[in-house]
């Protein structure tokens, strides 16, 4: 079994930091921004062949599925178009590697030594993590 395949499975938010300071660079309207620190995101994540599925349930519900074999993904984040690359590590984190606008954007998501999965993003000098527990 592929090491990324533990990341199936229905995950809740435990802790965030930088939330806010990361929306602002992706350029998220304000009240959006300030709501972002009381909301904790709920995941599932599935696989179907070479993709990820994952549906997100804040206040409003998203689904997206990811190509993991390295080629191009775009998706819609406010106003701009986030390009990237998704890959899978030999240790099962999977990593999004691309152009959100002008600016350099990428997303590492693993399990870690607690079974945690963690979610960390980089944009523009921000780190912003996010860890989930399993339900």
């Amino acid at each position: 079994m592929g090491e990324h395949l533990k990341l199936a499975g229905d995950w809740n938010t435990v802790s965030q930091t930088n939330v806010e300071e990361m929306l602002y660079k992706i350029g998220a309207p304000f009240l959006i921004r300030k709501a972002a620190g009381h909301v904790k995101p709920s995941q599932s994540i599935s696989f179907e062949g070479d993709n990820m599925k994952i549906i997100t349930v804040t206040v409003k519900t998203t689904e997206k599925l990811i190509p993991l074999d390295g080629s191009e993904f775009s998706d819609q984040v406010f106003s701009k178009t986030y390009v990237c690359k998704v890959t899978v590590s030999e240790d099962g984190s999977i990593t999004a590697d691309g152009l959100l606008g002008d600016m350099g954007m990428k997303s590492v998501r693993k399990i870690d030594d607690a079974g945690q999965m963690v979610l960390t993003t980089w944009i523009d000098g921000v780190e912003c993590v996010r860890v989930f527990a399993r339900k």
